[in-house]
């Protein structure tokens, strides 16, 4: 089951750390990335828990 997860949590964590150096490119600032991408990641979880 494990490697089953890794599928989708891998390419997640490439998508969101894109996310997260973008949004600190952009605005020169940690707090505004990390609060999205923490947000981000709760929703994923969320919703592929919730099926």
């Amino acid at each position: 089951m494990i490697p089953l997860l890794l599928f989708v949590y891998i390419p997640e964590f490439f998508v969101l750390f894109f996310f997260l150096t973008w949004f600190y490119r952009r605005t020169g600032k940690v707090y505004l990335g990390a609060l999205v991408i923490a947000n981000l990641a709760i929703w994923f979880l969320a919703a592929g828990t919730a099926m």
